[in-house]
């Protein structure tokens, strides 16, 4: 069975605290294996917030599932059962805070070490 869900959003929190909505931009569920392509777009202060306050750039971000969408409309039944999914994945943010200049290379060398 194949299922076009359209546009799909997730919340993105941290230990609580929203750091963002990711997309996943007209998916379609195929049997088997797939890979999508996910843009999340995100609270950079709060980011940096819990990044300096755990002294680490690995977070374990929740991914709680929004809305489908198709053509500006939502899908109630769809998002009915998105409310439904919570997701937990470690993702390293570290290209994102060296980028700021929040953080140097030594610093986040140092906090991987601990």
């Amino acid at each position: 069975m194949t299922l076009g869900l359209g546009d799909v959003t997730f919340a993105l929190s941290v230990n609580g605290t929203d750091i963002g909505v990711a997309t996943l931009n007209n998916l379609v569920l195929t049997p088997g294996y797939q890979q999508v392509e996910i843009r999340a777009v995100m609270d950079q202060p709060a980011v940096y917030s819990i990044v300096l306050a755990q002294q680490k750039t690995v977070l374990p971000i929740d991914f709680t599932g929004g809305s489908s969408t198709v053509d500006g409309q939502q899908i109630p039944y769809f998002t009915a059962m998105l409310k439904d999914i919570v997701l937990q994945n470690n993702i390293d943010v570290t290209q994102s805070v060296e980028s700021t200049g929040l953080v140097d290379r030594r610093s986040l060398i140092e906090w991987n070490s601990r």
